[in-house]
């Protein structure tokens, strides 16, 4: 699979050390003043559901260490947990729905 390499990279950590977070919708840079009021998990399908944006948003700003390595754990969660959805889907051999998730991210 394309890309495939970037899940033994320092990505997931860079990113989160950026105040930048995966998700399904796409990359969240947390730094934005739009986060200061989504009281919403960081992603609806995946991450941990005790941490809002507008918290991770307030970490941040009162630079607070914690922030980039939570930032990070959710990177790093995120990714498995997308390898073991498409594992998952290529053992129940459904090519055609990773094929769609796939081109869907692009």
């Amino acid at each position: 699979m394309a890309g495939a390499d970037i899940f033994d990279s320092e990505l997931p950590v860079r990113m989160g050390y950026e105040h930048r977070v995966f998700t399904r919708d796409g990359v969240l840079d947390l730094t934005e003043d739009s986060c200061r009021e989504k009281f919403s998990r960081i992603d609806q399908q995946w991450g941990d559901p005790s941490f809002s944006v507008a918290y991770m948003h307030h970490l941040i700003k009162a630079y607070e260490p914690l922030a980039p390595f939570l930032c990070t754990l959710h990177n790093i969660n995120f990714l498995i947990d997308f390898i073991n959805d498409l594992s998952s889907k290529v053992a129940a051999e459904k090519a055609e729905q990773i094929t769609e998730a796939v081109l869907m991210e692009r």
